[in-house]
């Protein structure tokens, strides 16, 4: 049987200092504590890297040399609204009954570009 804890739980670096907090109170585990960041490695079956998470510079990578990244959207259906597959390079955006819809703004956030999947159209222009 597991080990029961109560409340945080801290693990610590070789200096004592707190690197990683399980709260049960709050639900939570924080990797980086006590001012130092943290990242997170999930691996593979082959043992490298396939999604990480580092705090300190605040990047997400998913996928490694030998498994492609696959980052999937989901709406409260439980329907894939966004998909970026690095096998073949696309950005999927929409699904069925729902139209994909890319929108770009200028630094004012009006619409500079929207590109419709709906009505298959492009438009070009401050809206």
């Amino acid at each position: 049987m597991a080990e029961t804890f109560t409340g945080p739980v801290d693990v610590t670096d070789a200096g004592g200092v707190a690197t990683i907090r399980l709260d049960g109170d709050a639900n939570s585990i924080s990797i980086g504590v006590d001012g130092e960041s943290g990242n997170l490695f999930v691996r593979g079956g082959d043992g490298t890297p396939a999604i990480t998470l580092q705090g300190g510079v605040a990047v997400v990578r998913i996928g490694a040399t030998s498994n492609a990244g696959e980052l999937y959207v989901q709406d409260a259906a439980g329907n894939d609204m966004l998909r970026f597959l690095a096998t073949s390079a696309q950005m999927v955006i929409g699904n069925a009954g729902n139209d994909g819809r890319l929108v770009i703004r200028d630094t004012g956030g009006n619409t500079a570009c929207e590109l419709d999947g709906g009505t298959g159209t492009l438009n070009l222009g401050t809206n």
